[in-house]
């Protein structure tokens, strides 16, 4: 079981339509967040859970979600406070810790809004802790949070030509790169630089770990 948040950033639709269609099944969560509502109705998904505050919505689309979510489906509604410390997206986020099981991919999680992208980023801090992988797509690149711990990416596999890393909240230690073009071994990375950025896999497998510190790992492409 994998699930996927639809958040109500910048979607490309036609990205969505075929990396949904590549990718999610049958036995899959979807949970819309706010205006993601709309993109899963322009795709035809309906979603296990719509969560928000549904400031971005109309009224008439709010109450056209009511009448084809809450009468005729069997979507559960969650209407959230505006006044309140989380953003929708971490609501949806803490939602799929409790409610879902695997990997949870965040599409429209980036956008025009520079705060609400790197706020929705620093939420991966959080699958740590529940021991979960999180990832956010767009169309250009795929990013995830790696604590102590390790990753593996094949380039069959690979969302882009590009994989880039930084330390997060500190330095990192013993990291190691293998299978790239630049590789580490059991390197100290301190951030305030940019000698993480524009790696490439060469070998059929590239690994990335961190023994002590967190990584930002981001798969780019043009």
């Amino acid at each position: 079981m994998k699930t996927y948040i639809i958040a109500g950033g910048n979607v490309d639709y036609d990205f969505a339509k075929k990396y949904l269609s590549d990718n999610m099944c049958a036995e899959d969560v979807c949970i819309a967040v706010d205006a993601g509502i709309k993109v899963c109705e322009k795709l035809q998904i309906e979603p296990s859970y719509i969560i928000g505050d549904f400031d971005s919505l109309s009224q008439s689309e709010r109450d056209m979600m009511d009448v084809i979510y809450g009468t005729y489906n069997d979507t559960e509604i969650i209407t959230l406070n505006p006044v309140k410390d989380d953003t929708d997206t971490e609501a949806a986020l803490k939602l799929a810790f409790q409610k879902t099981e695997g990997e949870i991919y965040i599409l429209g999680a980036t956008g025009k809004r520079l705060d609400h992208t790197y706020g929705n980023i620093e939420l991966l801090r959080q699958a740590d802790s529940h021991g979960r992988d999180v990832f956010i797509i767009d169309t250009y690149n795929r990013i995830r949070m790696l604590r102590n711990g390790s990753c593996k990416i094949t380039k069959k596999k690979q969302f882009g030509k590009y994989v880039s890393i930084f330390p997060v909240g500190g330095s990192c230690h013993h990291v190691t790169v293998t299978g790239m073009y630049y590789n580490l071994e059991d390197a100290t990375l301190e951030g305030g630089n940019t000698l993480g950025v524009s790696n490439e896999i060469v070998d059929r497998e590239a690994e990335i770990s961190v023994g002590d510190g967190t990584l930002l790992v981001i798969e780019s492409r043009d």
